[in-house]
């Protein structure tokens, strides 16, 4: 189970989220820097989207663009 995020760390993920949405190569590589428990909440999130839009056609509830603001 992952660990909460600090503030400081909840900013990198919504800032590299944002980031995936709009320049996945760029954010691949930050991603790949990022501390171990950023990357895991990034990914776990990823994981959550990809199996949501598989059972429901929406990547995401409706109304929310980043998990993590």
């Amino acid at each position: 189970m992952a660990h909460p995020l600090t503030e400081s760390e909840k900013l990198q993920a919504c800032a590299l989220w944002d980031e995936l949405q709009e320049n996945p190569r760029r954010a691949h590589a930050n991603l790949m820097g990022a501390p171990d428990k950023v990357r895991e909440a990034i990914m776990a999130e990823l994981l959550e989207a990809m199996t949501r839009r598989q059972q429901t056609g929406k990547a995401a509830p409706e109304g929310e663009t980043n998990p993590f603001q």
